[in-house]
């Protein structure tokens, strides 16, 4: 799930490929399978994708990559910076006995342009949860839309900006880069608490906690992952760079891409508008955020 070196003089990186690693051991399943799937065509707004290729950016557990394969793409092509990610990918794609020819993995970053020239094309370009994390999202928005044929579909989904003193974005880029500081038993205290919290406000609402976990990644939440690493996930993965200021809940954007221009479809009223130039360059103009991952036990329109 992560595409990139951390920035210049930045240390601290989230091991994303660790708990992709923990979850695929643990955590997969074929309802979680589906239920990625069904994220997949949602946030596409798409039945099957036969007779595309199909290419995930920052592909973290494959889920999104094997789901794509299910929904019949020719050619699916996952990449990921992280080499724990890659080997989590290869370790789903093993396991649902897809072939090598029909999806390739590899490790790369959407900031090598070397790296770029060996990609082909795609008719579908899939990045979610990911590019916030490089440190450089407006060249890695750009590196996205070029990889896009003419024709196809771009869609991203990222963390949006909440500006308010308790829980807002200035506080968890605190948490998350503390988090990323100190030894793991304070880290597993963290996830701990922060999950444990979570649970206790459903208590305190007069909820269960136990029918909230069970169908936890089944529940049509989009990627499938279980509650626990989905909470190590958000308390850890430190976001580097931020999108303009949100004014709706997160949601996806699937962007039409042509030669000339692109009409912009979003699966949520006013989320952005996107526009190709001829070069292949995206411009993204913020009506509100670019679609996206949040905390867990929240929900929003799409994610």
């Amino acid at each position: 799930m992560d595409t990139a070196a951390p920035p210049s003089g930045e240390q601290l990186r989230f091991g994303f490929g660790k708990n992709w690693q923990r979850f695929v051991g643990t955590g997969v399943d074929e309802e979680r399978i589906r239920v990625a799937g069904e994220g997949v065509k949602r946030i596409l707004r798409v039945d099957d994708l036969r007779g595309r290729s199909f290419l995930d950016v920052g592909c973290g557990s494959g889920l999104s990559s094997l789901a794509a394969c299910r929904l019949g793409a020719d050619c699916v092509v996952g990449f990921d910076y992280d080499r724990q990610s890659v080997e989590a990918s290869k370790v789903v794609r093993d396991r649902a006995g897809v072939a090598l020819e029909r999806w390739e993995i590899v490790q790369g970053s959407i900031l090598d342009a070397d790296f770029l020239q060996t990609l082909t094309p795609a008719d579908v370009v899939y990045s979610r949860g990911v590019l916030h994390h490089t440190g450089a999202m407006w060249p890695d928005l750009d590196n996205c839309a070029r990889l896009v044929k003419p024709g196809g579909l771009l869609a991203i989904a990222l963390y949006n900006r909440v500006e308010r003193r308790l829980g807002g974005s200035a506080m968890w880029w605190r948490i998350k880069r503390f988090y990323n500081q100190v030894p793991r038993p304070l880290q597993a205290a963290m996830v701990g608490a922060y999950g444990g919290s979570i649970l206790l406000r459903k208590l305190l609402t007069l909820q269960n906690p136990v029918r909230f976990l069970r169908p936890y990644g089944h529940d049509g939440g989009g990627r499938g992952m279980d509650f626990w690493h989905d909470v190590r996930d958000w308390v850890g993965a430190s976001r580097t760079s931020t999108p303009p200021p949100a004014r709706c809940s997160p949601t996806s954007t699937v962007s039409t891409a042509s030669n000339s221009s692109a009409s912009t479809r979003t699966t949520a009223t006013g989320a952005t508008s996107s526009r190709f130039d001829g070069g292949g360059h995206s411009r993204i103009a913020p009506r509100g955020l670019l679609g996206g991952d949040q905390r867990p036990g929240t929900q929003s329109s799409d994610e």
